[in-house]
């Protein structure tokens, strides 16, 4: 059985189709006593805006976790980039137009929203499935489709939004009372999988589609199974190379909207080949190193057989 150390406390075609109300952004910080204060305002993060989907991950790869938020009609998503000082004080940052992300069209509802390695390389896209709430016309019984978006990683910085018309076509670009969305590899081959629902219409499977060039698209996905704290490990935190570059997964229940994405988690490599390191961050609150992780594959590590 690992040791309990010190408690830790923290925060080419892509798919192939093979088939909230209006409110305030809040914040709430554990503060180690079972309950949560509301640090809206002291984050910067207490905003009146029609709040829809979330995605949480470490979007720009420094080490801590930062909200992609979609809205309803009329506003762009907002990405809060964390920026917890040295002394432990958390805020947020809405970095919506120095990454581009605030280019996209005013008119889309966003519902869900997710952040998925395309390519392989680690660096995190962003997709976004959108579907109004009001017909196209007043006398339509239907609610108006719209198209889905995925924005691609072009710098640390910035995303690029995939033009209309671009070639080849997407699942996306079809347009869909969109819902909700989950994301897995189904069939672990290394790219996720993103299942897709549809207000009063079929759902739709979008099977994620290996970069051509493997060589550069190493991965890796990590099955975390609890013994002491619960079986399904939810709210623990994977570090991927804890020595290096820190690169952070979570596992979580709910994510996006309406949704629960796999448990599994993964990591793009890019080139890397050797066995990789991760640290777990049980929510007993220590920690354990798996080390000599072979790429390629899914590892299934079990509370208490770590070091």
């Amino acid at each position: 059985m690992a040791k309990r150390p010190t408690r830790v406390h923290g925060p080419a075609s892509r798919f192939t189709d093979v088939s909230e109300e209006m409110g305030l952004a809040f914040a709430h910080q554990h503060n180690r006593e079972g309950r949560f204060e509301d640090i809206s305002d002291k984050a910067w993060i207490a905003q009146s805006r029609g709040s829809m989907g979330i995605a949480v991950a470490d979007e720009d790869r420094d080490g801590d976790l930062d909200i992609v938020c979609t809205h309803w009609v009329g506003d762009v998503p907002a990405l809060y980039r964390n920026g917890m000082e040295r002394n432990g004080r958390l805020f947020f940052v809405d970095a919506a137009s120095k990454t581009g992300i605030d280019l996209l069209p005013r008119d889309l509802v966003g519902w869900a929203a997710g952040f998925v390695d395309t390519t392989g390389s680690g660096d995190l896209d962003l997709l976004i499935i959108n579907g109004h709430t009001n017909a196209a016309r007043f006398e339509d019984a239907t609610l108006a489709p719209q198209k889905g978006y995925l924005l691609t990683r072009k710098s640390r910085n910035g995303y690029a939004i995939r033009p209309p018309g671009t070639s080849p076509a997407e699942p996306f670009d079809e347009p869909l009372v969109g819902r909700s969305a989950a994301f897995s590899d189904l069939d672990h081959d290394g790219a996720l999988d993103v299942l897709v629902g549809v207000n009063n219409g079929q759902a739709r499977i979008w099977k994620g589609v290996r970069p051509p060039n493997e060589e550069n698209a190493h991965w890796i996905e990590i099955e975390l199974v609890g013994s002491v704290t619960n079986r399904d490990a939810v709210g623990s935190v994977l570090v991927l190379d804890p020595e290096g570059m820190k690169r952070l997964e979570t596992v979580a229940s709910g994510t996006s909207f309406f949704a629960t994405s796999s448990r599994i988690r993964q990591f793009g490599l890019g080139s890397r080949t050797t066995p990789v390191t991760v640290e777990v961050r049980w929510p007993g609150g220590y920690r354990e190193l798996f080390a000599n992780l072979g790429v390629n594959r899914v590892h299934r590590l079990i509370e208490g057989s770590g070091s």
